[in-house]
């Protein structure tokens, strides 16, 4: 269809703008070539429009849209961690646990820090559980940030917990603060 193809010209137009518009354009279509696109396109410089890419594979909802959202999800900017975080969320739980199991990372760390940003979006007793674990986490930053996706549960058997990390969050700080 002539639309389509004209979509996939914009994806790599020189204006940030014009990519951004095809990116939201070809959200909900399945067409093979179209999530193609979208996947090299996670590759964009510009943020806005891996954001809008992220949100546009996720309402594919194919398989393979998933490890480039993961790839989004590892993102240094924090617009397309949140889209690609927002759009796992609506892939079936168990093939986003599994390729956050999978999903190649430079670091202990730094899939820590992505399976957070996944999880806080998934309301769920099995991402609660990691998150809970991740709550305990040696890196402030991962535990910091467990804690605040743990704060979006309606569940108050959690309480104790957050208050705990909480009390070693703030004695972290108050350590770095008065040997700094």
């Amino acid at each position: 269809d002539r639309s389509i193809e004209c979509l996939l010209v914009a994806l790599k137009d020189e204006n940030v703008a014009v990519r951004y518009s095809a990116a939201a354009a070809l959200s909900g279509r399945k067409d093979e070539r179209i999530i193609r696109a979208l996947i090299e396109a996670v590759n964009d410089p510009d943020r806005f429009v891996k954001a809008s890419v992220a949100y546009a594979l996720g309402t594919t909802g194919e398989p393979e849209a998933l490890q480039a959202l993961f790839t989004c999800a590892a993102d240094e900017n924090e617009v397309v961690r949140f889209s690609a975080a927002k759009a796992i969320a609506g892939f079936p739980l168990d093939e986003v646990l599994a390729g956050l199991e999978q999903f190649p990372v430079a670091s202990e760390r730094e899939a820590c820090l992505v399976k957070v940003e996944v999880l806080a979006q998934v309301k769920d007793d099995r991402a609660m559980r990691t998150l809970r674990e991740l709550l305990h986490h040696s890196d402030s930053e991962v535990s910091y940030k467990a804690s605040l996706a743990l704060m979006g549960y309606d569940n108050t058997d959690i309480l104790e917990e957050l208050i705990a990390a909480s009390k070693r969050l703030d004695e972290e700080l108050y350590s770095l603060a008065k040997n700094n």
